[in-house]
């Protein structure tokens, strides 16, 4: 079931006038967006909208909604943003893309100890391995690995969960041997249930990429866009945006 969070209305300069206020879809992705233990929405992607937002004049209105999904009603114009996104062609038509706010990295993890039975070198050495590696369903893992994908003797080696917690558990069963996942969401669902010691990181880089966020041509008009996107580069260029992802420890790793 989708749940509703309303922000309380945002203070912002009396030059924007009535505030308009933005759907913005989330799902779990540790730190950038997830629940605590008092379900309250926190994220380092949550403060950073939630700051653009105050400075730009707009009030957001958040929806948990599973990524492939909110993908969709970003194209339709049913969801105006969503956070976290990296850059491919086809999205670019029909959704604009923010000036980047923090760089995502996709590693390789498995159970401890497991690591020198990985004798990985690049990708493609995956095709003729006997390794199943979990991925998350509807991300982008960068032009390389989405070529790699229409061979089937490579696809064959991959199976989707919808989110961290379906891939971590389908290692634990056994029915993987490693999952691909950004090494500051790993870290942060490590720590959260103390399960520190349990996996290690290939040294690998499947993916790196620039993280925008995403806003639907079919609902936010172009003039919304530019005043979103100049917030995002003042807080940017005054060096608010990296002491925001120092708060949360993001780094690119």
């Amino acid at each position: 079931m989708i749940k509703i969070l309303l922000l309380a209305a945002l203070v912002f300069s009396s030059g924007y006038g009535q505030a308009r206020t933005l759907s913005v879809g989330w799902e779990i992705w540790y730190p950038y967006q997830y629940r605590n233990k008092a379900q309250q929405l926190l994220g380092a992607d949550l403060e950073i909208l939630n700051t653009v937002a105050k400075h730009s004049g707009f009030t957001l209105r958040y929806s948990e909604i599973p990524w492939r999904r909110l993908l969709q009603f970003v194209k339709t114009g049913e969801m105006d943003i969503a956070m976290g996104a990296s850059y491919n062609a086809e999205r670019a038509q029909s959704a604009y893309y923010s000036v980047p706010y923090r760089l995502e990295v996709i590693r390789l993890f498995m159970k401890k100890g497991r690591l020198a039975k990985f004798t990985l070198h690049s990708l493609t050495d995956i095709r003729a391995s006997d390794y199943m590696i979990g991925i998350e369903g509807g991300y982008y893992y960068g032009e390389v690995f989405a070529g790699l994908m229409k061979d089937p003797a490579f696809s064959a080696h991959f199976r989707e969960a919808v989110d961290i917690e379906g891939n971590v558990s389908m290692l634990v069963k056994g029915q993987i041997d490693g999952f691909l996942v950004d090494p500051n969401t790993m870290q942060a669902f490590s720590k959260r249930y103390a399960m520190e010691e349990e996996f290690e990181m290939h040294p690998m880089v499947v993916y790196q990429s620039d993280i925008h966020f995403l806003l639907s041509k079919a609902s936010v008009s172009a003039d919304e866009f530019a005043r979103f996107n100049q917030a995002l580069t003042a807080m940017s260029d005054s060096g608010q945006l990296q002491q925001i992802l120092n708060a949360w420890s993001i780094y690119g790793q």
